[in-house]
């Protein structure tokens, strides 16, 4: 008599492992990677500057900042691989030498071999019966542009407070920026197998035994960096101080983006930016003494 075993989920705490900091990458809201961070050092004005934008939000005719091109490139070239990997498009064999020949209309040329035939490797075409479902039907899927939303997320926390063992922990996590594209356009194997890290398991097998969906895998992620890793990197490093210069010098070069109406210019923050500018410069002298080790 075969017994059957329950299952009952289980819940885990990891709000110890929480930061102040995190992003979250999604596809139709379902969490693919999420990561906690903290950056020391971290300046309030960096959330608004320009160099903190240009992460997200792209300038001219790039539409996406650097983080989100970093995915998108990602994604971009495992669809080049998929596609490469399993297209039906016959494959040439002969015919390679030749010279390209005007044709009547001298906008186009006309590919002739010399000496050789051209041949290819075309793939059979499936014939079933009209009343018969094909395994192509059932797979196929129709979908509409944003039937598939791909979003970027970083946020920060907007509480603290400590756990009884002395621990830090963070909540209320609140989107700082948040950046979304269609992700129909992307072929479904790649949709369905998104891995940020790029760390697939059998890089390390001898890629003659791996069967076809490994060794698809594996053409697909082998050049691959670790994308959370720069991810959070360049996020550190549009917020943080990096050289020896007074803070003031610092803060100014965080240039903060101006909406112009009329003859006044309104700072696009998200706080008293008045306010914050006259406390700084009342304290500015004792900070910079202070960071110096003089008082």
């Amino acid at each position: 008599m075969e017994i059957k075993e329950q299952r009952t989920p289980k819940t885990v705490d990891n709000s110890v492992f929480n930061d102040r900091f995190k992003f979250i990458f999604s596809v139709n809201d379902n969490i693919i990677c999420e990561r906690f961070f903290k950056i020391t050092g971290f300046d309030y004005d960096a959330i608004n500057s320009e160099r903190m934008k240009s992460l997200f939000v792209g300038e001219g005719d790039n539409q996406y900042g650097t983080v989100i091109s970093m995915i998108m490139n990602d994604l971009k070239s495992k669809s080049r691989v998929w596609t490469w990997y399993t297209t039906e498009t016959p494959v040439k064999m002969t015919g390679f030498e030749g010279d390209w020949e005007e044709t009547d209309n001298s906008m186009f040329k006309t590919f002739v071999p010399k000496g050789e035939e051209i041949t290819y490797i075309v793939y059979p075409e499936k014939v079933e019966s009209e009343n018969e479902e094909t395994d192509e039907e059932i797979e196929q899927e129709i979908i509409k542009p944003f039937d598939v939303v791909f979003k970027f997320s970083f946020q920060m926390a907007q509480k603290s407070s400590v756990n009884k063992e002395g621990r830090t922990v963070f909540s209320d996590y609140v989107p700082v920026y948040e950046v979304i594209w269609d992700g129909s356009v992307y072929p479904k194997f790649v949709r369905n197998s998104v891995d940020m890290t790029n760390s697939f398991g059998h890089k390390e097998k001898d890629i003659n035994t791996m069967n076809f969906i490994q060794s698809l895998t594996y053409r697909m992620t082998c050049d691959k960096c670790d994308l959370p890793y720069h991810i959070i990197r360049e996020i550190c490093e549009a917020a943080t101080f990096e050289n020896d210069e007074p803070l003031s010098v610092q803060r100014k070069q965080r240039v903060i983006s101006y909406l112009e109406y009329g003859n006044k210019k309104y700072p696009m923050s998200n706080f008293d930016k008045e306010f914050i500018d006259g406390w700084r410069k009342a304290v500015e002298k004792k900070t910079n003494d202070y960071y110096r080790g003089r008082i």
